[in-house]
């Protein structure tokens, strides 16, 4: 959740100097600016925890000390650019900017610094047995592909253990793509007993990873083809009920669980549901009937969010109606707002990009005048922090500022897990776009005419 003390805590966290790793680099074009950190806490749904601002000095220069514990997954944002990199252990890693592209790198071995190149013979190698992410052919000698790949795989094998294991992951989710696919077009009892193997290995043979994203992707790559591929199914028919019921065959209860998990995400991405004859709102009460668990204890909360956020509002759907207090206690819904277009803006005083954003709103209302409202709604963990920073500010707001608070109403029913978040509405009320920070001024431009 987006939660002051959450954010608190991490704080204290990444400001361990000399423990963990160390993320740094030198923008000039970037003077007395600021990057903005995100860390991946769930590799579920990919939630982050609330953003971190890092300044950087008259140079463009910023330092910035992480608490890792093995492979964690972060991102990086700045006013020119974004990029994700994995930290493993105790490495310093270095953000520059390389003819426009954010670039991330560290002490070698550095597995930001071998994937590109990795990707490169991966998607040479992937046109030995297919032409694109969905046109698969036969291949007469699978064994010869996969030893191809074990020779790509030894080219990158380092003096690391730890990158060499998180390469295992990414190699074998590889392996995973090329056998449920062409391998199993040729000869799916070969392929099976190959999938099997990498089970053996890094399945049941690892313990689980929740915060490792290369062990989290390729375990997701592993349970896609069991829950719907039939040449892959260890239980044919059943349905969604089958389908869970063959996640039992894990050796421990986490992996039970969190085997169950990635069935329902698949479930809901690839809306297998309709397949088995079901609306999303049936499947949606079946999903709810599974069991929280145990030994893994967030399995609920998982369960919860995967839920929600397929069921997420997009483009075209009507903007729910939730009344909310104003900063002066008055309540206040949109439909109160008659307006051509209204913006919906979700704002924190913890998100330096917020209060950023907001003060382009006074130009902004000025330029489009009677055809746009703006509604500023607040995520702080407290009415108070709003208000107080509203009265501090050298501008009178023009709109109505809304009060949320950091947990549900619009936070649970639109899964807000980045700040700030922006939704255009037409008149009635749907929603048009949903444009970030960079996108938001030629987007009211392109529908406010």
């Amino acid at each position: 959740m987006l939660k002051r003390t959450i954010k608190a805590i991490l704080l204290v966290l990444l400001w361990l100097p000399g423990h963990g790793a160390t993320i740094s680099g030198t923008l000039p074009a970037l003077k007395d600016s600021y990057v903005t950190l995100y860390r991946y806490t769930d590799l579920v749904v990919y939630n982050t925890t609330p953003p971190f601002d890092i300044y950087t000095d008259s140079t463009g220069h910023f330092e910035y000390h992480i608490d890792v514990t093995g492979t964690e997954r972060f991102k990086i944002t700045t006013e020119t650019g974004a990029v994700t990199f994995y930290c493993t252990g105790e490495k310093n890693y270095t953000l520059s900017d390389q003819n426009g592209k954010l670039v991330v790198s560290g002490s070698s071995p550095d597995i930001n610094t071998l994937l590109p190149n990795i990707n490169k013979d991966l998607a040479i190698w992937r046109k030995s047995f297919c032409a694109d992410s969905t046109k698969f052919r036969k291949v007469k000698a699978p064994a010869g592909i996969l030893q191809t790949l074990a020779t790509i795989k030894s080219k990158y094998h380092t003096n690391d253990s730890a990158t060499n294991n998180e390469l295992g992951y990414y190699f074998a989710g590889a392996a995973l793509f090329f056998m449920t696919n062409s391998y199993a077009k040729s000869d799916a009892a070969g392929a099976r007993k190959q999938s099997e193997a990498i089970e053996r290995t890094y399945i049941n043979g690892k313990p689980v990873r929740l915060s490792d994203p290369f062990y989290m992707e390729m375990l997701d790559a592993y349970i896609a083809p069991l829950a719907h591929n039939p040449n892959f199914e260890l239980s044919k028919g059943g349905g969604f009920a089958a389908r869970l019921q063959d996640m039992s065959h894990f050796k421990n209860d986490s992996l039970k669980e969190l085997a169950e998990v990635f069935v329902i995400k698949n479930y809901y991405a690839n809306k297998w549901y309709k397949d088995e004859g079901q609306t999303i709102e049936q499947f949606d009460d079946k999903v709810r009937q599974v069991r929280s668990g145990a030994a893994l204890g967030t399995t609920k909360q998982y369960i919860q969010q995967l839920v929600a956020r397929s069921n997420k509002i997009g483009k075209g759907i009507k903007f729910p109606v939730i009344t909310l207090p104003n900063e002066f206690h008055h309540p206040v819904d949109i439909t109160q707002v008659h307006s051509p277009y209204t913006l919906v803006n979700f704002w924190a005083t913890w998100s330096t990009t917020s209060k950023e954003q907001m003060r382009q709103f006074i130009t902004m209302q000025e330029k489009y005048k009677d055809k746009l409202t703006i509604i500023c709604i607040s995520i702080d963990d407290n009415e108070a922090a709003m208000r107080d920073y509203l009265a501090g500010l050298h501008y009178d707001t023009k709109w109505p500022n809304l009060y949320n608070g950091d947990h549900g109403k619009y936070v649970d029913r639109l899964q807000l897990d980045a700040m700030p978040a922006s939704y255009l509405l037409d008149a009635d009320k749907r929603i048009i776009a949903m444009p970030g920070p960079r996108e938001l001024a030629s987007e009211l431009k392109k529908y406010i005419k």
